[in-house]
């Protein structure tokens, strides 16, 4: 495998990483350049991935370049949480400053609402809790719950609002997935404090919060955990719930980066 200090990327201003059914508006946009995950994953990685999944460098029409990753690396698939972090991991070799993390997530409240967007301000990562590096030890993992910079989340709540989008802040649960969380889970989820669970986030938030990176974290609720609700929805629904935000998430990113930009 290679090593990223070893790979020479263009500057990023900013980097996003997105979640499961997320597309990324880049119809205003000029490519510059591309960075494929599998020279820095094991060879196994790719079963998982083809040599066009990586990080994708955009130049906006204001000449700001934004980092976009499409998808994520999950411990589920089979790698490590060192692997797991790799789109951050570039982001910060790439000089971006600030990262937003979104992801689709299942809402644990029954007075949640499928389509309504949450700032993450905390998180949950469930146990075994990993050690994501040498440096970043389990015991670390668990200590840092908070890794989100309050004075970009509360830019990127108010960002939400002022688009009349419905949006609440709250607690994200990461669990090692992939599955839907049986009611027990939920019930256990819930009595720990989590508003929202999904598979991804909470480790990436905590890399890069420790290696200097400013973090926002948004989740679209694709599914809410309720009793009154009746049947199952499939994963092909939940992807669609997601598509139907999009509009949505996009007009909430172009706010946000054009705000992030003018904080110090």
């Amino acid at each position: 495998m290679k090593n990223l200090n070893e790979t020479t990327l263009p500057k990023a201003d900013f980097a996003v990483v997105l979640g499961s059914g997320y597309c990324f508006d880049n119809s205003l946009m000029t490519e510059l350049t591309r960075i494929s995950f599998l020279p820095f994953l094991p060879i196994s990685a790719s079963a998982v991935f083809s040599s066009d999944d990586g990080g994708i460098f955009w130049c906006d029409s204001y000449g700001k370049t934004i980092l976009v990753f499409e998808k994520r690396i999950h411990r589920y698939q089979g790698f490590s949480p060192f692997d797991t972090v790799l789109p951050v991991r570039i982001a910060k070799e790439s000089g971006a400053e600030i990262v937003i993390l979104l992801n689709a997530a299942g809402g644990l409240k029954e007075e949640q609402k499928v389509g309504q967007f949450m700032v993450v301000d905390k998180h949950v990562v469930m146990e075994p809790v990993p050690s994501i590096s040498p440096e970043i030890s389990s015991d670390l993992v668990r200590e840092i719950d908070s890794p989100y910079n309050p004075e970009l989340s509360e830019i990127l709540y108010e960002t939400v609002k002022a688009l009349a989008i419905d949006c609440l802040r709250g607690t994200y649960a990461q669990v090692l997935g992939p599955a839907y969380e049986t009611w027990s889970e939920v019930d256990y989820l819930r009595n720990l404090g989590a508003d929202a669970v999904g598979m991804s986030t909470a480790l990436e938030a905590v890399w890069a919060h420790l290696n200097g990176m400013k973090v926002v974290a948004l989740s679209l609720l694709t599914n809410v955990h309720s009793r009154r609700q009746t049947g199952k929805l499939t994963h092909e629904e939940i992807l669609e719930k997601a598509k139907a935000s999009q509009a949505g998430f996009m007009r909430i990113l172009n706010k946000f980066m054009d705000l992030s930009f003018q904080t110090p």
